[in-house]
């Protein structure tokens, strides 16, 4: 099984942000403080965003910074908190239970 590209995986994950958004590029500059011409750059994989970019950009959704890097992120989980629970439902079960998962 091949892992996917980490900045493949950030670019994937914004424009399905912007998607489900319904979220132009110049609104997701203007929320997060990153000029429009970097983001459409990273969208065109011209540029790999940096940590601070990355976390600029995961702001203006709610989100943090690594939740970008997550493969699987999907517009329903970044909705209400869904995300964070998950995060902290996992951290709490017993050990048995994440080798299951």
């Amino acid at each position: 099984m091949t892992r996917p590209n980490t900045a493949d995986t950030v670019v994937k994950n914004i424009n399905m942000l912007l998607e489900c958004n319904e979220m132009s590029v110049a609104s997701l500059s203007q929320k997060s403080g990153v000029p429009v011409r970097t983001i459409y750059s990273i969208l065109k994989k011209e540029r790999t965003p940096g940590i601070d970019t990355t976390d600029e950009i995961a702001k203006a959704f709610g989100l943090n910074g690594w939740h970008l890097l997550m493969p699987s992120l999907s517009c329903d989980l970044t909705k209400n908190g869904r995300l964070d629970k998950l995060i902290s439902d996992y951290a709490n079960c017993p050990e048995q239970a994440k080798n299951y998962i």
